[in-house]
C-alpha cells in the first residue's frame, strides 16, 4: 500500500513566487528520487479580502527621537 504524506506550510505571504521541490526517499535515507519542482504564485491580498482593505494594508510605526517637538495642524 502507498504511503500518503501531507505537509501544511501556513507561512506564506500575499503575492509571492515559491518554488517547493518533492522527492521521495527510502525509510533508511541511503536513496533518493529526483526532485519534482513545483512553482505557485499566491494571491494578492485583494483576492481574499475585496472588500475590505484595511486588512491589506501594512503600518508601520517608526520612534521618533524625544529632543524635536510635533506639532498637528
Amino acid at each position: 500500500m502507498q504511503e500518503k504524506f501531507e505537509h501544511i506550510w501556513d507561512s506564506q505571504e500575499f503575492g509571492t513566487n515559491y518554488s517547493i521541490a518533492i522527492m521521495g526517499r527510502n525509510k533508511d535515507h541511503t536513496k533518493e528520487s529526483n526532485k519534482a519542482w513545483v512553482n505557485f504564485t499566491t494571491p494578492d491580498c485583494s483576492y481574499f479580502y475585496p472588500n475590505d482593505l484595511t486588512k491589506c494594508v501594512t503600518i508601520i510605526f517608526l520612534e521618533l527621537p524625544k529632543s524635536v517637538q510635533y506639532s498637528v495642524p
